[in-house]
């Protein structure tokens, strides 16, 4: 053998081990998680409008499960078709997320956003929790300033009045 042949022998050797590393090394990913029934943990629902239930497509969706005191977070965007609309999922391996476990669901759209959580319960072949999530209009900056310095402002409106109608009062 030549050393041109040597060298190219040894080269696609290490081309191969550097391939075969790697594709172990993408799939530790998954480790701990089992393919088949009971393995896996989904977490499903509903988002919707809080004043009428309407459900809302295209939420972006945020699921915390915490598992002996860590949390693991997975995201998924809420379904815009007519046929599931507002529906989202998540599926975590149940050696991060298992039955009895918390997961808290976070949703946000268009400025409304919601929060709901759950328990994780055993439904024989696969663990469910089930949680929907209201949006609900919350207060920017602005108008949650304006809306304290309205409340302080008519604090002291109707506290001024009490004192002056205190003052015209004769009391015998």
């Amino acid at each position: 053998m030549r050393s041109s042949d040597i060298k190219f022998v040894i080269l696609f050797v290490l081309i191969a081990v550097v391939l075969l590393s790697s594709i172990s090394f993408m799939s530790a990913n998954n480790v701990g998680c089992c393919i088949g029934s009971g393995c896996k943990t989904l977490v499903e629902g509903n988002i919707s409008l809080a004043q009428d239930n309407t459900l809302v497509g295209g939420a972006d969706v945020t699921v915390t499960c915490n598992h002996n005191g860590k949390e693991t977070t997975e995201t998924a965007v809420s379904s815009s078709d007519e046929s599931s609309k507002g529906n989202y999922y998540v599926i975590f391996c149940n050696t991060i997320c298992d039955e009895k476990d918390v997961v808290t669901v976070e949703a946000e759209k268009d400025g409304l956003t919601g929060t709901n959580s759950g328990n994780v319960q055993n439904k024989g072949y696969i663990d469910v929790a089930l949680v929907n999530v209201p949006l609900v209009p919350e207060f920017g900056m602005i108008a949650g300033t304006l809306t304290v310095l309205g409340a302080v402002g008519t604090f002291f409106v109707i506290r001024k009045k009490v004192r002056i109608s205190k003052k015209h009062v004769r009391i015998r």
